[in-house]
């Protein structure tokens, strides 16, 4: 032990590759046993192979005539062959034609063995296959070789007479087909006292490897050792105790660098600790800004949709589109605007509009109303989409009164001459998003087109209802209504239609 301290690293790591050569070794030992057993195997399968393909070849004309006793003698040939327990000729469907086996074989495990199908039937080519399980009860290697009419068979003459462990592909008639079964006893034996013998030897390479690594690993793992724990409470932020080695070799020359690492670390760990606090800061910053952008999106998204139509929306809802059996919509159009925009500049004409429809969104939303859209100087709405109230017709036929109102207020405040054209109709619709980009909430339906006919149908100053709509607003007297007559309605032909006057002067809501 004197002077190990002092002993290379290099001298040894030799120690270490030393060992690891004898476990190489040992592999390689293994490694060629089993190669041996292989080439045995492959040995056997290429002369079983052969032997299927002599009986194939030499019985297609006992098999085409029938001849019994010229079968049984090639089979009787094939049988005296080294391991062959079982040879066999079948026809198309597996019928056996001629049959020898081993004493020992019985006959009902043959027949079990044909008609389970342990091969795979070919026309072009020989089927070999190891089987360790079959119902002959012992590990064997099975044959299966085609026996094609010489009358269609094309195959070089060269093929015929070398043999080189795989048949070429043959055309031609099956006529049956060849079986040879031969025992692998003896290569399962082979392998099996090669196994114990390398078993052995791997037992007795371990041993004298775990003496060997135990004595130099006292050598080689104490100052490792020191380096770990080192590293172990660097890694925990203890940068205030250096490694203590006392090795004068490679291994102490580590220890001195990791120490003079560890210094290093410590200064960058203070620098680091300062960065990251005022990253935190940023990130912080950041996220406030974030959330306040999202605030804004969701803000813009519910000014744009109904507020159950966006929460769906951001739910990544594929398709929006619901049925609703009632519901009110409301069409109104500017009588006046075509000579207004004429004589306006467009600059003067958009704020004009856009002051009264300002009022409309105000009127909506004190109602309840869901604005759908305007187009240029229309403007629509409904009442009960996309949460349904049984007043939707009262509250869309005060609305309407108060567009009206507002309307006359605001040409009294302006002196521009326009008045207003507003229809009103009650049914079912349909409401939904189209689209991925600029998508809107909208209306289908003969609802919508019927209240949109009736406002294009109606008198300016006036507005103009459906009979279903008048039906719904007869529940309550307080509201007013004439009636029109039969009016001509494009696509619904002759409807009556109704004026909706006003609301009763005593039973007027509080503005």
């Amino acid at each position: 032990m004197i002077g190990l301290k002092r002993i290379p690293l290099g001298v040894k790591i030799f120690v270490a590759v030393v060992i690891l050569i004898s476990f190489t070794s040992l592999v390689l030992t293994r490694f060629f046993i089993l190669r041996q057993a292989q080439l045995y195997r492959e040995t056997l399968e290429i002369k079983s192979v052969s032997l299927a393909t002599n009986l194939a070849i030499n019985a297609e004309i006992a098999v085409k005539s029938g001849d019994k006793v010229l079968l049984g003698a090639m089979l009787e040939q094939t049988q005296q062959e080294g391991n062959v327990f079982l040879s066999a000729v079948v026809d198309p469907k597996f019928k056996i034609l001629g049959l020898r086996k081993q004493d020992v074989v019985d006959l009902r495990d043959v027949s079990r063995l044909i008609s389970q199908h342990y091969f795979r039937p070919t026309k072009t080519s020989y089927y070999s296959k190891f089987f360790d399980e079959t119902p002959l009860g012992k590990p064997v290697l099975m044959v299966l070789h085609p026996i094609l009419s010489k009358d269609d068979v094309r195959q070089d003459e060269e093929d015929l007479l070398f043999f080189h462990g795989a048949m070429p592909e043959m055309v031609g008639e099956v006529v049956g087909y060849a079986l040879v079964a031969v025992s692998t006893q003896s290569i399962e034996m082979a392998i099996s006292a090669n196994s114990q013998m390398s078993l052995l030897l791997t037992i007795g390479v371990l041993i004298l490897a775990a003496i060997l690594g135990y004595w130099f690993s006292h050598l080689i793992v104490r100052p490792i050792k020191a380096l770990v724990l080192g590293t172990r409470r660097v890694s925990r932020g203890d940068f205030s105790r250096p490694v203590q080695v006392d090795a004068h070799d490679e291994i102490g020359d580590l220890a001195t660098d990791f120490n003079a690492m560890v210094s290093k670390l410590f200064v960058q760990q203070t620098q680091l600790q300062d960065y990251s606090r005022t990253l935190e800061e940023r990130v912080h910053k950041r996220t406030q800004e974030l959330e306040h952008e999202k605030l804004k999106s969701d803000q813009l998204l519910r000014n744009i949709l109904p507020e159950t139509i966006a929460e769906r929306l951001k739910s990544n809802e594929k398709t929006i589109a619901d049925t609703f059996p009632e519901a009110t919509v409301i069409f109104s159009d500017i009588v006046g605007f075509t000579a207004l925009s004429a004589r306006l500049s467009a600059q003067d004409l958009v704020n004009l509009l856009n002051q009264l429809f300002t009022e409309f969104d105000l009127l909506c939303e004190f109602y309840g109303i869901e604005k759908i859209k305007t187009i240029g100087d229309a403007y629509m709405a409904v009442a009960g989409v996309p949460d349904f109230r049984d007043d939707h017709a009262e509250i869309v036929a005060q609305m309407a009164i108060d567009m009206r109102n507002t309307t006359e207020s605001f040409v009294a405040a302006t002196g521009e001459k326009i008045d207003i054209r507003i229809g009103l109709h009650s049914g079912p619709v349909v409401a939904g998003v189209i689209g991925l980009k600029k998508f809107v909430y909208d209306l289908w339906g003969d609802t919508v087109n019927l209240a949109s006919r009736m406002e294009s149908s109606g008198e300016p100053g006036k507005i103009q209802l459906s009979e279903a709509t008048r039906q719904l607003l007869l529940k309550n007297p307080r509201y007013l209504m004439t009636a029109r007559g039969e009016i001509d309605i494009k696509g619904k032909g002759k409807m009556p239609t109704f004026w909706l006057d006003d609301v009763t002067p005593e039973k007027k809501p509080d503005a």
